[in-house]
C-alpha cells in the first residue's frame, strides 16, 4: 500500500477499494494567512464555515452520485488536519501516513452512512481517532493516548512565570495529570481527550464517539470528579 507523504499521491490499492475507487490525489496545500491589517468578524467567520459545509455537502453527494473521483478534493481539503491530528499522539512518521491513509480509504467506503446533519471534518476525526487508538493498543511501549506535554513548552513556562521552581512545578503537574488522565477508564478518557486536550465541542465529541450529547457530559463530569481527586496534592493551599 502506498503511503501518505506530503505532495505524493495517495493510491488506493485494488485490495482495499473497489477498481471504480478514485486516485485520492494527497498534495500540500498552502495555508494563505489572513492580512494582518484584517479583523474578520464572528459573522465572516460562520459564512465560512457555512461555505465550506455547503462544499462538502457537494462533493459528498457528487460522489454518492457516482462521480467517486469527486472525493480527491475532499482529501486535499482535510488531509492536513487529519495528519496533524494523528502526529499530536503518534510521533512516528511513517505509521501516522498510513493511518491517515486508512482514514481517508475508510471514509471513502463508509461515505453512504455520512449523516449529512454532522459536519465531515468532525466525523473524518473520529474515524482518524478510533483506528489511532487500536493503533496504540497494539503497541507495548504506548498502549493509549497520552497529553502532549511536549507540544508547547515555552506555555508551560509563560503560566508558572519566571520562576524555574515554579516551571517545574508546572511540569511535574502536567505530568501527574498525563498519568491521571490515562488510569481513566476507556469512555472517560475519550471523552476527557476529545473535549478538552482538542476542543471538540460536546456535540462534536458525541459524534466522534457515536454516542448521544448527554453520554458525553456524564463522562466528562465523572472523569473530573476522579482527576481530581487523583491530583488532590497539587491543589494550592
Amino acid at each position: 500500500m502506498s503511503k501518505i507523504d506530503t505532495g505524493d499521491a495517495m493510491e488506493s490499492g485494488s485490495d482495499l477499494v473497489p477498481d471504480t475507487a478514485p486516485r485520492m490525489q494527497i498534495v500540500q496545500t498552502e495555508v494563505h494567512l489572513a492580512d494582518s491589517a484584517r479583523k474578520p468578524q464572528l459573522t465572516a467567520i460562520g459564512a465560512t464555515n457555512m461555505q465550506d459545509t455547503a462544499l462538502d455537502s457537494a462533493l459528498i453527494a457528487s460522489v454518492l452520485g457516482g462521480n467517486t473521483e469527486r472525493f480527491a478534493p475532499l482529501v486535499t481539503r482535510y488531509q492536513q488536519r487529519v495528519m496533524r491530528f494523528i502526529l499530536k499522539y503518534e510521533h512516528n512518521v511513517q505509521d501516522a501516513q498510513e493511518l491517515a491513509q486508512e482514514t481517508f480509504l475508510q471514509a471513502f467506503r463508509a461515505l453512504p452512512s455520512f449523516n449529512s446533519q454532522s459536519r465531515f471534518s468532525t466525523w473524518l476525526t473520529g474515524i482518524a481517532f478510533n483506528l489511532l487508538k487500536n493503533h496504540l493498543s497494539r503497541s507495548p511501549t504506548k498502549q493509549h493516548l497520552h497529553l502532549d506535554i511536549d507540544e508547547q513548552p515555552d506555555g508551560i513556562c509563560d503560566l508558572a512565570g519566571s520562576n524555574p521552581a515554579d516551571a517545574y512545578a508546572s511540569r511535574q503537574l502536567l505530568l501527574a495529570m498525563d498519568h491521571a488522565v490515562a488510569a481513566l477508564p476507556g469512555q472517560m478518557r475519550d471523552a476527557i481527550f476529545l473535549v478538552a486536550s482538542e476542543g471538540l465541542s460536546y456535540e462534536e465529541a458525541a459524534v466522534t464517539l457515536n454516542v448521544p450529547v448527554g453520554t458525553v457530559k456524564s463522562r466528562l463530569c465523572r472523569a473530573r470528579i476522579q482527576l481530581a481527586d487523583a491530583l488532590r496534592e497539587y491543589r494550592v493551599q
